[in-house]
């Protein structure tokens, strides 16, 4: 009799674990919008194959990016939006000069050279939105704009920069660095003057200089503000 018993309760056991199991894996798939059957048959069956186990483990890594994402979702724009005298709360890689940490030598020859490099770009950016803002036709790249907002140089100074910082002040500069990269991709694509089908030269139209007078406001607010972060 107490065999019997203890028969039943094991079975209850299983039968319990099994259905907490599949409800669990329910919500997961639900999550990660993955199918119920090919992410969580092996686990629940009494036997598994390697293949069944490999399908499993792929499920679940799945299932861990799709959180881990979910993590790092920038906070929703109602949220971010400026709270009454507080102002706007600050993004996850936002840094505020005041905070910044400088654990390499900011004064040595690389760094000096690196910082040098910024503040060059920076002022052939501001040159470059006086000339449009004076002539909506000037041919920027005509004059060697698109050479001297090399990417590339770019990248080695602010790298350079980046590797004074402790890990939490580098996330901040990362961002400037981030969003001055992607301002020059956006102007040196829109930068050369229209060419017609037969090679001749157009006028530049009105959308066009509004997204390269646009990149060219973000590189330097961007670069200001990295700048400060040095200071």
């Amino acid at each position: 009799m107490w065999q019997f018993v203890r028969t039943v309760d094991s079975r209850s056991v299983r039968r319990h674990r099994a259905a907490k199991l599949l409800g669990a894996a329910a919500l997961l798939a639900l999550i990660s919008d993955l199918s119920l059957p090919a992410a969580f048959t092996g686990p629940v069956a009494a036997v598994a194959n390697d293949k069944e186990r490999s399908q499993d483990a792929l499920a679940r890594r799945q299932i861990l990016a799709v959180l881990g994402a979910s993590a790092m979702t920038p906070v929703a724009p109602a949220l971010a939006a400026q709270v009454p005298f507080l102002g706007r709360p600050k993004g996850p890689f936002e840094v505020d000069p005041r905070d910044v940490v400088i654990v390499g030598d900011d004064k040595s020859e690389k760094s000096m050279a690196a910082k040098a490099v910024v503040v060059k770009l920076q002022k052939e950016a501001e040159a470059a939105l006086e000339t449009l803002q004076k002539d909506a036709q000037a041919d920027l790249a005509g004059q060697g704009m698109i050479n001297k907002f090399g990417i590339a140089e770019l990248r080695d100074a602010t790298n350079t920069i980046n590797n004074l910082m402790d890990e939490i002040s580098a996330a901040g500069t990362q961002r400037h660095q981030r969003l001055m990269i992607q301002a020059k991709y956006a102007l040196e694509d829109d930068l050369p003057m229209p060419v017609s089908k037969k090679g001749a030269v157009q006028e530049r139209g009105a959308k066009r200089l509004e997204r390269i007078e646009d990149a060219l406001r973000m590189y330097i607010k961007e670069s200001s503000q990295l700048m400060s972060m040095l200071s």
